[in-house]
């Protein structure tokens, strides 16, 4: 036994292990040790055998192959290396899943010792997971004493209303307990109808909502329908519409058509049947309603009077080089006085034009003509020497 071993062993003991620990880990220790110690003795033999039996040469080829086909190896352990889904405990490759270096290490109904988790006697019995509860250090026994009165705990841990042996009724169920000579069932509440409560908050009849209703607690056969009829088994009558959604059958205004748990008026399209969502003609898109000017291209909503794939109006393209949409008309904003270089911006359209998409001064550019016509008497007068000299003689402007 070497001193690592030894050591290993003294702290089991000092531990407080029983004496029953204590003898499994020595027989664990030695027979790590044979295995590793055979596990040698038969990898030198094949060593030797493939040796005796290989061509004479320098071995490149052959180290090459034996890399490739080498096997990562996870950390050192005893004599050998655990493989990557396992780690070193006292000198043995265990479950990864197993070490620990602190009770949160391990799961609810296990506790942490000397480097590995052990079943926590403490935590049988009790809750783990939902409605499950710990045995042994397993979490996987339903217990419905975690559930409510009227529940019962699935084998995932999940509680739901009680119903026929382990079976659940969904959200839209409800459970259907006719009696004892009859097996309890769940009620689709979209489709039929639960009738005649019981004390325990099951139902002892499940109504077909197309030609049955629940009168005093009792499925009865409907009245003839004299209006319009759902698909399932709804009676609308003075001419309102019948309409089906998600949470059941119910009657729609005249005039209206069906859109999910909604109805939608003549001037009003369905825009999402999922939401119930009604829009004003034009202006659905997105599963939303288009509004804030937006309108509904393509089933986007879009600002016509900034989008250039829809100038205006749905597809009119602003395509043409320099061209933005302005106000909902395509613009050149290079040399447009209103919009140069982006939309709004206006030159003085008395003292300024847009060039190159810049508002640029009439006398800066200082090309001619020299002379631009004064505005209603306004002395502004370009002359060659750059200024803004304008003189008025027998009514002729000209430059001074």
């Amino acid at each position: 036994m070497d001193d690592i071993t030894f050591d290993r062993i003294a702290v089991t003991v000092s531990a407080g292990w029983g004496r029953r620990s204590i003898l499994g880990l020595l027989a664990g220790t030695a027979f790590g040790r044979l295995t590793s110690l055979s596990g040698l003795d038969e990898a030198e033999a094949r060593d030797k055998k493939k040796g005796g039996n290989k061509k004479k040469g320098n071995g490149k080829k052959h180290d090459k192959k034996k890399k490739k086909r080498d096997k990562p190896k996870g950390e050192p352990c005893g004599d050998g290396y655990c493989n990557q889904t396992q780690c070193c405990h006292l000198g043995q490759c265990v479950d990864r899943s197993l070490c620990c270096t602190a009770n949160s290490d391990c799961n609810l109904c296990s506790r942490c010792e000397i480097g590995l988790c052990v079943p926590n006697p403490d935590m049988n019995g009790k809750a783990c997971n939902g409605c499950l509860e710990c045995a042994n250090g397993a979490c996987g026994i339903p217990n419905a004493e975690f559930c409510e009165d009227d529940q019962q705990c699935r084998p995932n841990g999940e509680c739901c209303p009680k119903c026929v042996n382990d079976t659940c009724c969904s959200a839209r169920e409800a459970c259907i307990n006719p009696g004892p000579f009859n097996d309890n069932f769940c009620c689709d509440k979209v489709v039929n109808q639960p009738c005649g409560a019981n004390e325990d908050g099951t139902f002892s009849e499940c109504c077909n909502l197309r030609t049955e209703e629940c009168v005093d607690g009792h499925c009865v056969l409907k009245p003839a329908c004299e209006g319009d009829l759902t698909a399932q088994g709804l009676c609308c009558p003075n001419g309102q519409v019948a309409c089906t959604g998600p949470s059941g059958p119910f009657c729609a205004p005249a005039g209206h058509k069906c859109c999910g748990d909604a109805s939608c008026d003549s001037s009003q399209v369905c825009c999402d049947p999922s939401q119930g969502l009604c829009c004003a003609r034009g202006s659905c898109g997105e599963r939303q309603c288009c509004t804030g000017g937006m309108k509904s291209c393509q089933g986007t909503c879009v600002d016509t009077r900034t989008d250039r794939r829809h100038c205006g109006a749905c597809d009119s393209w602003c395509d043409g080089p320099g061209l933005e949409c302005c106000g909902g008309s395509c613009k050149t904003i290079q040399t447009d006085e209103e919009n140069c270089g982006a939309c709004g911006v206006a030159c003085d359209a008395r003292t300024q034009r847009c060039v190159d998409g810049q508002c640029r001064e009439i006398c800066s550019l200082n090309q001619p003509p020299w002379q631009n016509a004064c505005d209603d008497g306004v002395d502004y007068w370009c002359c060659p020497d750059g200024s803004t000299r304008c003189c008025r003689l027998s009514g002729r402007p000209h430059c001074c």
